[in-house]
């Protein structure tokens, strides 16, 4: 294995750091992890410092798509009794880990969760301003017109708040956002039409920055051309509104169902908020 008997780096030590030729059992100061079937360390002997080759350039500064305030690495979790809010895992003692840049936010992540590639979009923000939230932009899909009425952009006739009762008013009628049965409760329906939605569909913003997608998502209501999508989180085909990537490159698609899901995610079957994970959600 070729590597670097040196390295300078600043941002990440003070003193030159040495390649460690051996396998070892030390766990690294910046993610915490132990690798220790593998060569791939670099320490300061004066500190007690190491580090993993591939940890000495870890992002200062981050920003993911499911927390609102950016995340900066430090080489030293404060209360590191609570959880990784990705993987749910607790935080090894005396390592790093990326934190809330807002002092009142204890967000807090592995480093190997918070850069992994479904998760971070590999850019470092420490010498870019942070982004002042344009109030003029408006990215509402639902407007109150007269105080009963109310217009979405994906519809030209004016919707109500219906509710279905026991004439069964809105039994046939299907969400044209989730293409799921209105079922009970209130809901935004056309008078002219069969246009329907849930509440919680109509309320779905036009731009979304979602947990599982790593990119912004713009929401899109006319999928015509190509008739039924998958959903690249569920997998399930869906012929109703659609979140795309506002990245060329990237074919990520999201249906209404999961983009209605929110973390914390509050669910009657526990009495507590659940952390939305990947592949569920968790106390």
């Amino acid at each position: 294995m070729e590597s670097n008997p040196t390295i300078d780096h600043p941002e990440t030590h003070e003193h030159t750091l040495t390649f460690i030729r051996k396998k070892n059992s030390f766990s690294c100061d910046a993610c915490g992890l132990v690798s220790e079937f593998e060569i791939n360390m670099y320490g300061c002997l004066p500190c007690n410092f190491f580090i993993h080759r591939d940890c000495i350039y870890l992002p200062k500064i981050i920003k993911l798509t499911r927390h609102s305030h950016r995340l900066l690495h430090t080489y030293h979790v404060p209360d590191c009794n609570t959880k990784c809010r990705i993987c749910n895992g607790s935080f090894v003692w005396g390592c790093g880990g990326y934190i809330c840049t807002d002092k009142t936010c204890d967000y807090k992540l592995h480093s190997y969760c918070a850069t992994r590639k479904a998760t971070w979009d590999g850019r470092d923000l420490e010498q870019e301003l942070e982004e002042i939230s344009n109030s003029d932009q408006d990215v509402t899909s639902l407007k109150e017109v007269d105080g009963k009425t109310f217009r979405h952009f994906s519809h030209h006739h004016d919707l109500m708040k219906l509710c279905v009762n026991g004439e069964k008013e809105g039994d046939e009628r299907v969400c044209e956002a989730c293409i799921l049965p209105i079922g009970s409760g209130s809901f935004l329906g056309c008078k002219e039409c069969d246009f329907a939605l849930h509440a919680t569909c109509a309320n779905l913003p036009r731009e979304l920055e979602h947990t599982f997608h790593r990119h912004p998502l713009t929401l899109e209501v006319d999928i015509i051309e190509e008739g039924f999508f998958s959903c690249s989180q569920c997998e399930r085909e869906s012929c109703g509104f659609m979140y795309r990537c506002c990245q060329e490159e990237c074919e990520f698609k999201m249906d209404a169902k999961c983009a209605s899901l929110a973390d914390p995610l509050y669910n009657g079957a526990h009495q507590h908020p659940l952390t939305l994970l990947d592949s569920g959600a968790c106390c």
